[in-house]
Parts: C-alpha cells; structure tokens; sequence
C-alpha cells in the first residue's frame, strides 16, 4: 500500500523546522521539490517514480544534508557535479537509476565526511577521485 501519490506537496519545503523528511516507497512523481531548510539532514525520497535530471542546485538551501536518499526512482540525464554544495554529507544513496552513461562527477570525491556513497546500477563509469 503506498502512503501518497504525485507530487512532493511544495508546501513541504518550506517547513523549516523539519530535520527528517521520509517519503520513500510512495507514488511520487516529478522531480524533486527544492527544499529552502537549514534544519534538514535526512531527505529520503527513494523507490518513486521520480524522473528527469537531477537539479543543480539540489544541495542549495541544505547546509545541514546529512543523507540524500534518491535510490529506485527513474532519474536520467548527466549526474550533475554538484555535490560539493552537500557539504555535511554523509550518506549518498543514487543506486539504481537511469543515468546517462558517462563519468562519475569529480566533486563527489570532495565529499570528507562522506561514509557511504550507493551508486550501483546506474549508467556511471571512470573513478572517484579522492580529495584528502
């Protein structure tokens, strides 16, 4: 049974006093709602139907992300090199999307407080380089 449909209400970003969002395993649709909060450190939005490419500014107004959750929705396009804006990230979970073949973004490996990085069954290919 799935808990919603459609769209990330756009309401929800803009609740800033939020530090846990979890609307895995729903029916979402779309792409994802830029949230404005500097309280959030867990956005889980895995195993949807979200699609298209992922923003550029998809840490913008997060400096507090610790885990970005997008794994199973249908994300394609160039895996933006964006990840340096996520600058408290600790959890990176993009595993089984449908990304344009083609090299792993630099700035992930600029990520230090990284500790978990799922990108498996992706289009991605090359290495990670490490920034330490």
């Amino acid at each position: 049974m799935y808990w919603t449909k459609g769209e990330i209400p756009n309401g929800i970003g803009d609740l800033t006093q939020l530090i846990f969002v979890n609307l895995q395993s729903n029916m979402l649709t779309g792409n994802i709602l830029m949230f404005n909060n500097s309280s959030l450190e867990h956005l889980h939005l895995g195993q949807n139907n979200m699609t298209g490419i992922l923003p550029s500014n998809v840490c913008q107004g997060l400096p507090n992300l610790r885990l970005l959750n997008l794994v199973g929705n249908d994300f394609s396009g160039a895996m933006p090199n964006v990840w340096c804006d996520c600058k408290e990230l600790e959890d990176l979970e993009l595993s089984n999307n449908n990304f344009d073949k083609g090299r792993m973004p630099a700035d992930i490996g600029k990520l230090t407080k990284l500790k978990f990085l799922y990108l498996t069954n992706n289009n991605l290919e090359g290495k990670i380089y490490l920034q330490i």
